[in-house]
């Protein structure tokens, strides 16, 4: 079988690179790489596979037609209807320093515009106009299926894939996706982690649901490899610790982040004076200087080893592993509203979401931190491990010394939603569903 592959982040996401690596074992995989990313990326992807590079866009013309056709679709495409999520990460993108003061300014006015005028034109309108573009390159006739992640990678690719009558299958990456992106068509088939992002992409995008199939989640694969291996026995520290994931790399988040993060430490000293509070930066934020404020805490020890570079942003399976050996074996793991604290509940250790931040002080963190999915999947306030207020701190911290069980029930819960499964079992499934619209592909 020949899959086309049109996937985003390829060079950060080892966990879809190794599902390639399993695909090409059988099967020829052609990968599309963008011309400016293909040096950084072709090198770490496997060996098995090839690579076609998308060539930039020269034509002015051309140029000018696309610029144009995203802004009008930025003002005017529909949105998805959790609205206030939507805007919310917008308007955190705007904070984002590799953005130029003219883009910036440009699409902070549009997205403020977008927010009073109708919203339709659809992501499939969106990709028609695209279609009418010059191919930014031949596809290879040959090719049975395709294969593509959220988010797009290459939008105008993307159109020119939907209309060769070819199988298309767009995995869902992330369960933050449906509710923040307007990149949802009703011309491919879709592969989620669970039955509640299904939901989502149902009423939040307005896809099918037949159109929409149970997967799982390729993240969570190094979870069930982890709990599946030997020799992560023996705790990494000699000394008791609570570990805390950063959950951002936009640096008025990451200030925001820091402040709070001072604060527990300062609780965790006073409850626990001989245990350490042990952050993990986020790998993809690229000033850690940021951080500064916290190495001056003498309760306060970073895991920092896993970037090799100041520029190396990619976490490989070992770096992922040893993260997960530090989570197995930390008393309780804290968290502003990231996947690693869903990946915490399939471990015996509380995850505990930080939900105290005041709206009125720090606006910015406070909408990440209830942001929809987390509202969703994490913000169970039943459960003491859900800390609304800083005068919680104190008694949740008593509580993960004396009484751990006690939180281990919104484990459970969050858990049962996404099964683990292995990499290997998930390829196995993916070309089982490949092969019969291979055969009968649709009309």
């Amino acid at each position: 079988m020949k899959i086309g592959v049109l996937a985003q982040y390829l060079d950060t996401r080892s966990d879809v690179r190794e599902m390639l690596q399993i695909l090409a074992k059988n099967h020829r995989l052609i990968v599309y790489l963008k011309a400016s990313d293909s040096f950084r990326i072709a090198p770490i992807l496997p060996t098995e596979v090839e690579v076609t590079v998308i060539p930039p866009t020269t034509s002015f013309l051309t140029k000018l037609l696309l610029i144009f056709w995203q802004y009008i679709y930025l003002v005017f495409g529909k949105i998805p209807r959790s609205r206030y999520n939507y805007y919310m990460v917008e308007h955190i993108r705007l904070s984002d320093r590799n953005m130029g003061h003219l883009a910036r300014y440009t699409h902070a006015f549009l997205v403020g515009l977008s927010k009073y005028v109708p919203h339709f034109i659809s992501y499939d309108t969106y990709l028609q106009g695209l279609a009418w573009l010059p191919k930014p390159l031949p596809l290879d006739s040959d090719i049975e299926v395709f294969f593509c992640n959220t988010q797009i990678y290459d939008d105008r690719l993307y159109a020119h894939i939907l209309n060769q009558n070819k199988p298309v299958w767009t995995y869902v990456y992330s369960w933050d996706h449906p509710c923040k992106m307007k990149t949802f068509s009703t011309r491919t088939r879709y592969l989620v982690w669970n039955e509640g992002l299904r939901e989502d992409l149902t009423q939040l995008q307005r896809v099918p649901l037949s159109q929409i199939i149970l997967w799982g989640a390729t993240q969570f694969s190094y979870v069930q490899a982890h709990l599946h291996r030997d020799g992560f026995q023996e705790s990494p520290y000699p000394f008791p610790y609570v570990y805390l994931g950063f959950a951002t790399g936009y640096d008025e988040l990451v200030a925001q982040e820091v402040k709070y993060v001072v604060s527990i430490a300062r609780v965790l000293a006073k409850v626990l004076p001989e245990w350490k509070l042990v952050v993990r930066p986020y790998p993809f934020q690229k000033q850690w200087n940021l951080y500064a404020s916290l190495r001056d805490r003498d309760n306060v020890v970073f895991d920092d080893q896993f970037r090799t570079t100041s520029q190396s942003f990619s976490v490989e399976y070992d770096g992922v592993q040893d993260k997960l050996w530090k989570m197995q074996h930390a008393r309780a793991f804290l968290h502003f509203g990231t996947t690693m604290g869903y990946e915490a509940c399939y471990f015996d250790i509380p995850s505990c979401l930080m939900a105290f931040v005041p709206p009125h002080l720090d606006s910015l963190l406070h909408g990440f931190v209830h942001q929809y999915q987390n509202g969703k999947y994490l913000h169970q306030t039943d459960f003491p491990n859900v800390v609304i207020n800083s005068e919680q701190l104190e008694p949740l911290f008593e509580l993960i010394a004396n009484s751990p069980e006690q939180l281990l029930k919104y484990n459970e819960k969050i858990r049962q939603l996404t099964p683990l499964r292995s990499l290997e079992a998930m390829s196995r499934e993916l070309l089982m569903m490949f092969e019969p619209e291979v055969k009968s592909p649709s009309p």
